[in-house]
């Protein structure tokens, strides 16, 4: 019976290496699809917009931005369509209410170029666009409110 070559030593540890990798990979990718804990947050549904002038925002939002009712505004109440979250407008807070944090809300864009050049059109002022990864493109501005929004996309 003939003799089984062993491969040699730097091929023995490439192979190990890749084993071990794949074998990583592969845990990896079971956790990602193991069921989420009862409870578990799974996405974000909403973000709510403190407005000032209810009448003035909700014609930024639909008139400026394009954005489309999910069903009509009443009530001081406004929500939109944005995929997996609505974003909402609240006419409920004082413009004197102090809020204790800032956030800030970004817009996905099929088109960055045309987007960015639609909103300047409108009299949107918008920031210059920057690229903080991977080739994403934003754009901040603000509503008539001051809260901030931006545009994203490639």
């Amino acid at each position: 019976m003939p003799a089984t070559k062993s491969p040699p030593k730097g091929k023995q540890k490439k192979s190990a290496a890749k084993a071990k990798k794949a074998a990583k990979a592969k845990k990896e990718k079971k956790a990602r699809k193991a069921p989420a804990p009862a409870g578990a947050i799974k996405r974000a549904a909403r973000v709510i917009l403190y407005v000032t002038d209810f009448d003035r925002s909700l014609a930024f939002y639909t008139e400026t931005l394009g954005l489309t009712l999910a069903y009509p505004a009443g009530g001081g109440w406004a929500e939109f369509r944005t995929g997996d979250a609505a974003l909402c407008l609240h006419a409920g807070r004082d413009a004197a209410m102090p809020t204790k944090g800032i956030a800030s809300v970004g817009l996905a864009v099929d088109d960055f170029d045309a987007a960015l050049a639609r909103l300047k059109a409108a009299g949107v002022t918008m920031s210059a666009p920057f690229d903080p990864c991977g080739g994403l493109r934003v754009s901040s501005f603000s509503d008539p409110d001051g809260n901030e929004l931006s545009i994203e996309g490639k």
